[in-house]
């Protein structure tokens, strides 16, 4: 396994695995401060310029003291009671 730091959006990586598979992840600081890694996509489907626009765009929400992760969970349970689907969380 191999780790690629990007050279132009800090805290983007590439993760190239002995299969082949490559990935892209983003570090940035949560609310609690902890700093934890959220995986944007796995290439072809992602390309490296999506994955540097979305990890802007991580980052800026970390920035302003958003949670990336949380506020995509937050927008995922609303869209399913708009739809009115039933679930369990």
């Amino acid at each position: 396994r191999m780790t690629i730091s990007d050279d132009i959006v800090t805290g983007l990586r590439a993760i190239v695995r002995k299969s082949g598979l490559i990935s892209f992840h983003v570090n940035y600081r949560a609310p609690d401060g902890s700093m934890p890694y959220l995986k944007l996509g796995e290439y072809p489907e992602m390309s490296v310029d999506r994955a540097r626009n979305l990890a802007r765009t991580v980052l800026s929400l970390s920035e302003l003291g958003i949670d990336p992760v949380e506020g995509l969970h937050k927008r995922l349970v609303r869209e399913l009671e708009e739809k009115g689907v039933k679930w369990r969380p």
